[in-house]
């Protein structure tokens, strides 16, 4: 799923993505989190192995707006025991209390790009 929010826009980034909209948060995830609850009606009997949020930089989210995200996922489709459920940060954007929350919720794996090595630059 795009989460298309950052904090900065990088010169090289192709995708769409807002910087400084912290204000379309909630909309943005709820709108989200409904078009899941609908294609997860569409899908009854799937079963995911795989659930990646990808942006933008998903981990500038609030983290009771991921667990709402994770949750409906939850809630839509049944996961499989080994299911995949990856979250793409950036290390400025995550703290050690926020990933165990972020674990405890189900996301079991964390994708940090290359360029998020240069922490400020873009």
């Amino acid at each position: 799923m795009h989460i298309p929010f950052c904090r900065s826009k990088c010169h090289y980034c192709a995708f769409c993505s807002l910087a400084d909209a912290e204000e379309l948060y909630e909309p943005y995830i709820s709108a989200l989190c409904k078009e899941i609850i609908i294609t997860g009606r569409q899908f009854q009997n799937a079963s995911v192995d795989t659930v990646y949020f990808g942006g933008g930089t998903p981990s500038i989210l609030p983290i009771p707006l991921l667990n709402q995200l994770i949750q409906t996922v939850k809630d839509s489709f049944k996961l499989g025991s080994t299911a995949e459920i990856t979250l793409e940060a950036n290390p400025g954007t995550v703290h050690m209390g926020e990933l165990r929350n972020m674990q405890s919720q189900g996301f079991n794996r964390l994708s940090l790009g290359v360029q998020s090595f240069f922490v400020g630059r873009t």
